[in-house]
C-alpha cells in the first residue's frame, strides 16, 4: 500500500505539472495576451503656408527674376511627419503660397524643396537629399529640381536656401553652347548626396557632398540662348578659384577660370562673368581629341594654362568662331610629306583660306606636326620645311610630355622657324635635344 500510495502521488504530481505547463503555454500563445501593434495614425488633409528666403548677391540684395525667387503652381515639396516622406503640391503662384497634401498628425514637421521621392528625414530633423550633378539650363533662373531648400514648422514653413547659385551669362552672338561644366580648381565637392541639419538659428548646415563637377545642360536637341543661367551648388570656399568648361555642338570646347581664394556663401549669387568667343584656339582633328595622345596632351596644357583658350575641330572652323581669336595653334597629325597642295581636300583648302585671312589680319600662328606643311597654303612660303619630326612620348615622368618641332609665325615678325616669341607660348620650352620643344 505504501508503495502504491507513493506511485499514485508521483503520478498525480506528474499530471499536475503537465497541466500547469499546458496552461502556461496556452496563456503564452493566447493572442489576447500579446501586445497590440501600434496602429498607424490616419492621414488627414493638411495645408501649409510657405514663404521663401531671398538669394543674396555679393553686391546687392537683387536676385533671380527681378527681386526674389517665387513659387510656381507646379512646385512640389516633401513634408516629413516623423520619418515618412509625403508629397505636397502648390496651390498657387507668388512669394507666398499654400502647399496641400496628406500627412499624419505630428508636433513638428520638416520640409524639403523640391520633392524628392528618395529623400528621408529623422525624427529630430536631419534630412538626407541630393543636389543633382546634372542640371537643366533654365533661361533667367535655375533648374527647379536642383536648388534645395529646407524648412521646419508646425503650421507654416519659411524655406531656407541650402545652395549657392553660380551665375553664368551667355551674351548675344555666342551660339551653339550645349553644356557648361562647373567645378573648383582644387576639386572641391559641390553636389551629390548630402545631409542637411539645422543650426541653433534655424539655418541649414550641409555635410557629405560627394560630387566635384556640376554640368548645366541645354534641353535635348537645343542650345543655350542668350541670357543669364544659374547653377545650384553647395556653399564652398574655392581656395584656388573655380572654372567653367564650355561645350559647343560643333565639337568646340573652351575653358574660363577665376583664380584666387573665392568664398561662395549659402544663399549667395556669385556671378562668374560672360562666355565669349576664344582668344586662343587649338585647331585639331574632327574626332575626339582625347583619342590622340599628342593632341590631348597639347590641348589639356593649353586650356588649363592659357586664358580664354579653346579647342576647335578643323570641320568647325568658321569666321564667327575665330572672330575674337588673336592666336591660332594649328596641329595636324597626318603625314602630308610628298602630298601636293592641290590634292588636299577642297573643303579643307577652304578652311585654310579662312585661316590665311586671319593671318593677314594680324593673327599669330603656331604650326606643329604636319601642319608645318601648310605654310605654302597660307601664302608664307612655296617651300615646305624639311624637318617636322614630332619625337616620342616620354615615359620617364608621371605626366605625359609631348615634343614638337614648331614653326611659329608672329605678327610683324614674319617667319620665325624654331623661335617661339609670342607670349602665349612662353611655357613651350626648348629641350636639350636639337630644336625640339616640349609641353609638360
Amino acid at each position: 500500500m505504501i508503495c502504491l500510495i507513493d506511485l499514485t502521488m508521483k503520478k498525480y504530481a506528474y499530471f499536475f505539472a503537465a497541466a500547469v505547463a499546458v496552461l502556461a503555454c496556452t496563456k503564452e500563445n493566447n493572442p489576447a495576451n500579446e501586445p497590440k501593434p501600434v496602429e498607424p495614425q490616419p492621414l488627414v488633409e493638411m495645408t501649409f503656408g510657405a514663404s521663401l528666403e531671398e538669394n543674396v548677391s555679393p553686391s546687392s540684395r537683387a536676385a533671380i527674376s527681378g527681386n526674389k525667387t517665387v513659387w510656381t503652381s507646379s512646385d512640389k515639396i516633401s513634408v516629413f511627419d516623423g520619418a515618412k516622406n509625403r508629397e505636397f503640391s502648390s496651390t498657387g503662384e507668388g512669394a507666398t503660397v499654400n502647399f496641400r497634401g496628406e500627412a499624419a498628425a505630428a508636433e513638428k514637421y520638416y520640409a524639403l524643396y523640391p520633392y524628392q521621392e528618395g529623400a528621408s528625414c529623422t525624427e529630430d530633423g536631419v534630412i538626407k537629399a541630393t543636389v543633382p550633378s546634372e542640371q537643366t539650363a533654365t533661361p533667367g533662373s535655375f533648374d527647379p529640381a536642383a536648388a534645395l531648400m529646407v524648412a521646419r514648422g508646425s503650421e507654416s514653413f519659411e524655406f531656407k536656401n541650402v545652395c549657392s547659385l553660380i551665375k553664368v551669362t551667355v551674351p548675344d552672338g555666342v551660339t551653339g553652347i550645349t553644356s557648361i561644366e562647373f567645378s573648383g580648381n582644387k576639386d572641391e565637392k559641390i553636389a551629390g548626396n548630402v545631409t542637411v541639419s539645422f543650426d541653433e538659428n534655424g539655418l541649414p548646415v550641409t555635410t557629405g557632398a560627394d560630387v566635384k563637377t556640376i554640368t548645366l545642360k541645354a534641353a535635348e536637341r537645343e542650345t543655350l540662348a542668350a541670357g543669364d543661367y544659374y547653377i545650384a551648388a553647395l556653399p564652398n570656399t574655392y581656395s584656388q578659384g573655380l572654372k567653367l568648361l564650355i561645350h559647343y555642338e560643333n565639337g568646340m570646347f573652351q575653358q574660363a577660370k577665376a583664380k584666387g581664394d573665392l568664398t561662395v556663401a549659402r544663399s549667395a549669387v556669385r556671378p562668374v562673368g560672360s562666355v565669349k568667343w576664344p582668344e586662343v584656339v587649338f585647331l585639331g582633328p574632327d574626332n575626339d581629341p582625347g583619342k590622340d595622345i599628342e593632341v590631348n596632351t597639347a590641348v589639356q596644357w593649353m586650356i588649363y594654362n592659357i586664358k580664354n583658350s579653346a579647342y576647335i575641330p578643323f570641320a568647325a572652323v568658321t569666321e564667327t568662331a575665330l572672330s575674337n581669336c588673336g592666336v591660332v595653334w594649328m596641329h595636324y597629325n597626318i603625314n602630308l610629306d610628298g602630298v601636293a597642295d592641290d590634292s588636299i581636300d577642297e573643303n579643307f583648302r577652304n578652311k585654310i583660306s579662312l585661316l590665311k585671312n586671319k593671318l593677314e589680319s594680324g593673327t599669330g600662328f603656331l604650326l606643329t606636326r604636319f601642319a608645318t606643311n601648310f605654310q605654302s597654303l597660307l601664302g608664307l612660303s612655296t617651300k615646305r620645311p624639311n624637318n617636322n619630326y614630332v619625337g616620342d612620348i616620354l615615359t620617364d615622368r608621371v605626366e605625359s610630355i609631348y615634343t614638337v618641332y614648331p614653326y611659329a609665325i608672329v605678327p610683324n615678325q614674319g617667319e620665325a622657324q624654331g623661335e617661339i616669341t609670342h607670349p602665349v607660348f612662353d611655357e613651350l620650352t626648348r629641350t636639350d635635344q636639337n630644336n625640339y620643344w616640349q609641353i609638360s
